[in-house]
């Protein structure tokens, strides 16, 4: 399969054409506010960069502590344009449930979505020796006196320029054969099975969507299960492509 239906591929052929149309719309103090498929591709961009800046290599992996937000779409997306996993957490977890995923998976980047799960991964961090950054997806968490936590924003500020030529590199290197994601099973059997998607087993989802559905440009998609959850990322991921 080709690169066509690369989903990273998709993102930025939407973000050319639709410009300043809605990509996301999220609610702040109970009002919905819109991101631009501009804005939307700027964020990314910047987060990549700031991935790049702390070292994060090709299929390294990234993972998402956090209730539904725009920030987890951002972060999940920004990942996958350096090559990295991105690695879902349910927000209900235990923290020794995330500990295990962590350590199982090598997560060296974690995002935390509140005040919970950021006390959570605190928690168990020093169990982690591979993890390098907790990083806070609201301004309102209060972070604890450690190197190893940061904010959002103090993070997309590591992401300048100079690291503009390995972003180029990194998008001109993708293969449909990367792993793009590990969903983690529940456990109800035993240890949780960490499940590898690529690019091809999403490119194809995509590609048998269009067949059997008839979604327009002018629909609206609103989430309400759980990013954490397959259905509802790859349903986000058709209704961005």
């Amino acid at each position: 399969m080709n690169l066509e239906r690369h989903f990273v591929n998709r993102i930025r052929q939407q973000a050319q054409i639709r410009q300043n149309a809605t990509a996301l719309r999220h609610k702040i103090n109970g009002l919905w506010k819109d991101i631009s498929w501009n804005s939307f591709q700027q964020q990314l961009d910047q987060l990549s960069l700031a991935f790049l800046a702390c070292n994060i290599q090709v299929q390294d992996k990234i993972a998402i502590f956090a209730h539904n937000m725009s920030r987890w779409t951002i972060a999940d997306i920004a990942a996958l344009q350096v090559r990295a996993i991105t690695v879902p957490i349910y927000a209900t977890n235990t923290s020794q449930q995330a500990e295990f995923i962590l350590n199982h998976a090598d997560v060296k980047i974690l995002f935390v979505g509140d005040q919970e799960q950021y006390d959570q991964a605190l928690e168990i961090a020093n169990k982690c020796p591979q993890l390098q950054k907790i990083v806070a997806m609201k301004e309102q968490i209060k972070l604890a006196e450690t190197s190893l936590s940061c904010h959002w924003d103090d993070l997309i500020q590591l992401g300048t320029a100079e690291f503009q030529a390995d972003l180029d590199e990194r998008l001109a290197n993708k293969t449909m054969d990367d792993l793009f994601t590990i969903i983690y099973t529940s456990g109800t059997t035993g240890e949780p099975k960490g499940v590898m998607l690529d690019y091809s087993n999403l490119a194809h989802q995509l590609e048998a969507h269009d067949i059997a559905l008839n979604v327009n440009q002018n629909e609206v998609s609103l989430s309400f299960l759980p990013f954490s959850h397959i259905f509802e990322r790859a349903w986000v991921a058709y209704v961005l492509h």
